[in-house]
């Protein structure tokens, strides 16, 4: 980062940026609904790092996300894995995506499973992509099985990556 920006810049408590030295910088300032569009541009650097391609040091961010205790930078990477599987998901298969994780009733994920019957294509497509996962057992002896996100598709929907023991307690 240049000196000005750097010196603009104040960490809170946790390690992530105040609002109001974001605001002084000029750069933008996103939350999940205005993320979306620039998921697969604009990353995190431990997203960065995730697909090797790291931070370096006198790199400038260009815009910051709104986390749950702060801001982060966010840094333009080409992320060719999240724009390829955002070409091949429906609009329909993303909305189904988030009801299974509860988004839209709440602002963060609080369950992972979605109950309907086992030929479901969009379903099905998605467990094909590997963004989901299909259970095997039919609990009421019928054609319905659950089917929930894969840990990619998590991430995908959420547009920031999850640890293991953040997917697991879901």
């Amino acid at each position: 980062m240049s000196n000005n920006i750097k010196d603009l810049l104040v960490a809170n408590g946790y390690g992530f940026y105040t609002a109001a030295s974001c605001r002084e910088t000029g750069l933008p300032m996103l939350d999940g609904g205005s993320y979306k569009k620039y998921a697969d541009k604009w990353l995190s650097a431990s997203r960065c790092k995730r697909i090797s391609q790291p931070v370096k040091e006198d790199e400038e961010p260009v815009a910051f996300y709104r986390c749950q205790k702060g801001y982060c930078s966010l840094y333009n990477r080409e992320n060719t894995e999240v724009k390829n599987l955002l070409e091949y998901v429906t609009q329909y298969q993303l909305d189904i995506m988030r009801h299974c994780v509860g988004i839209g009733r709440k602002n963060k994920p609080y369950r992972n499973y979605f109950f309907t019957q086992e030929t479901d294509k969009d379903w099905n497509e998605l467990v094909q992509k590997g963004l989901a996962e299909k259970g095997t057992n039919h609990p009421n002896n019928d054609e319905c099985i659950y089917f929930w996100l894969s840990k990619q598709g998590l991430e995908l929907i959420l547009g920031r990556s999850v640890s293991d023991k953040f997917y697991k307690e879901l």
